[in-house]
């Protein structure tokens, strides 16, 4: 396994899931994670995304098991050397009708799973996508509030925190909502797209001014390449200023970005 290539930031590279993983929203990687942290490690990437549904699907991991404890005992082996930190998880759901969904719970478990096998040390932070995909009616602040505030006890103490991503088409579907549910919990981050941002009408409303806490800067041929970026709700993360990460959705393997901090709007 190579390790990865120094480039100009490269410490503040992240290529995320769905960078690597070849397929669309809700299917199986085209490519496995052997061959995914190869391809960031060669082109200068300092971490490195996956997706839950890898650990308990074996259409999912090319080990063709159910059994998260060995694909997470593979990851580490693949990693191993490499340079590359596991520092973004993507995907917690089914918690914005308010608390007590077992599915959260046992997500939760898989994020401890994968603390408890891959420690992360690089980056300044580490984090969990949260939101809702599926259509529907906007969530109730209070309980979706509540479904925040559980989910982020949690997963606390496992190094990634929850960051909430709106959808225009789901149940939160604009970061004035997010914030007041972030308010209720008492707790979270968020995560914007600036793509779903621009071309399916989920404003960014509510999102706070000045320094970002993250950039997610996608850098793909492939034309559904947007950018994401992560803020903290309460104080801005010391180390690297901001995480450039590749989000676009790609059978290729992106270069590294070349591109500044994010800034708010």
């Amino acid at each position: 396994m190579t390790t990865r290539q120094k480039v100009p930031h490269a410490d503040c590279f992240v290529a995320s899931f769905f960078t690597l993983s070849g397929s669309g929203f809700g299917q199986p990687p085209r490519h496995t994670f052997t061959d995914r942290v190869q391809a960031a490690a060669d082109t200068g990437y300092a971490g490195i995304g996956l997706h839950l549904n890898e650990l308990t699907d074996p259409d999912w991991n090319e080990l063709g098991t159910d059994d998260p404890s060995e694909v997470l005992a593979h990851m580490s082996g693949v990693l191993r050397g490499t340079g590359l930190d596991v520092v973004e998880i993507e995907f917690m759901g089914g918690w914005c009708d308010g608390p007590g969904n077992p599915a959260v719970a046992k997500a939760a478990e898989l994020v401890g799973e994968v603390e408890g096998h891959l420690a992360t040390n690089s980056v300044g932070g580490h984090h969990v996508s949260v939101g809702e995909f599926g259509a529907g009616p906007a969530a109730d602040p209070q309980l979706a509030g509540r479904g925040l505030a559980e989910l982020a006890a949690l997963v606390a103490g496992t190094g990634y925190a929850p960051a909430v991503e709106a959808f225009a088409w789901s149940k939160i579907r604009d970061y004035g909502l997010v914030r007041e549910i972030q308010a209720i919990a008492g707790t979270g981050g968020a995560l914007a797209d600036t793509w779903h941002a621009s071309t399916q009408t989920a404003p960014l409303t509510g999102s706070p001014r000045g320094r970002w806490g993250r950039s997610r800067l996608s850098s793909s041929t492939a034309d559904t390449a947007s950018t994401k970026i992560s803020w903290p709700m309460h104080a801005q993360p010391a180390g690297c200023p901001a995480t450039v990460t590749s989000t676009a959705q790609a059978s290729s393997v992106p270069s590294a970005p070349q591109a500044s901090p994010g800034r708010g709007a």
